[in-house]
């Protein structure tokens, strides 16, 4: 009986409470870890906004960057790049009012009318589509090709009247399209959405691609962009606008920004940082590791 008084005792007044110390001891330097850990994650985001915000504020200045996934501008409160509309069409030259006129029940008129156009000079590239399209009419199809073909290799970048490229209108109607996809998604031809998006449907409707990503992003800006009446000219500012993070700055009547290219992280994760260390991807490509940023314990380091 004595002996197991004595051990309810000793276990009473002595092991019960190292127990109890050794789990406090235990529980306050969990805190403390997850306290640090709070701490290395606050500076490092607070490092990488700063990072963030001066490589935005370079690809601004140079109108370039590889932290940049799109560049936007906005005047008077419309997006015009990347822009969701092509401008008002041109009117015909005066020159071309007559074969106009002419074409819908001459086009043989109308044909040798362009063809006198196109050897004066005055805007060939317009006189070889009207001619390619009377050719058509006139059930000449191979000839039109061929004219369509021409007009593709020697104008590809000049625009028909709808501000359309011939490169694009004429290969299409030439029906040489090889390629042609490609070079659209590639950003050959500065292209509004309206025309981008029915240009690739109709060479492939069931393709997709990032390249029609930047109107996605310009229909949110136009709907959704609302930034403060009284900014500063050429401060830098951010703005949250649903899952982008955009960077601007204003000048005059006239706002330019970007949104940083989530797809290009910053940092390299090295494969020995284990938790409770703080990994934070980062849009800029400065540098690898934040220089100077404390031991966390338990973890690699961070630098």
């Amino acid at each position: 009986m004595k002996l197991r008084r004595a051990i309810f005792i000793y276990v009473g007044t002595i092991v019960l409470p190292v127990c109890g110390l050794l789990w406090l001891g235990v529980q306050s330097f969990e805190r403390q870890r997850e306290a640090l850990a709070t701490l290395q994650g606050e500076k490092l985001t607070a490092e990488v906004t700063r990072r963030e915000e001066a490589a935005a504020e370079a690809a601004l200045r140079d109108s370039k960057g590889p932290v940049v996934r799109h560049f936007f501008r906005v005047e008077r409160g419309r997006v015009v790049w990347p822009a969701l509309t092509a401008p008002l069409p041109d009117p015909l030259p005066a020159s071309f009012r007559d074969a106009d006129l002419q074409e819908a029940n001459h086009p043989d008129v109308a044909l040798d009318i362009y063809r006198k156009l196109f050897a004066s000079g005055q805007n060939p590239a317009l006189a070889l589509s009207r001619i390619a399209r009377c050719l058509d009419k006139l059930g000449m199809r191979q000839e039109a090709r061929a004219v369509w073909r021409k007009l593709t290799s020697t104008y590809p970048n000049e625009r028909d009247l709808a501000h359309r490229p011939y490169g694009i209108v004429a290969a299409i109607a030439a029906g040489e399209t090889s390629g042609l996809y490609e070079q659209i998604t590639a950003g050959r031809w500065e292209l509004p959405a309206e025309q981008a998006e029915h240009f690739l449907a109709e060479l492939d409707p069931d393709r997709t691609t990032p390249y029609l990503e930047q109107f996605r992003f310009a229909r949110a800006l136009q709907d959704g962009f609302h930034p403060q009446a009284a900014l500063r000219d050429d401060q830098l500012y951010s703005y949250a606008l649903g899952e982008y993070r955009v960077y601007f700055r204003s000048a005059a009547e006239r706002i330019e920004g970007l949104i940083p290219d989530a797809e290009m992280p910053m940092f390299d994760p090295p494969v020995d940082v284990q938790p409770p260390c703080v990994w934070i991807p980062m849009t800029t490509p400065v540098g690898s590791w934040i220089e100077g940023a404390p031991e966390v314990p338990g973890c690699a380091s961070v630098r």
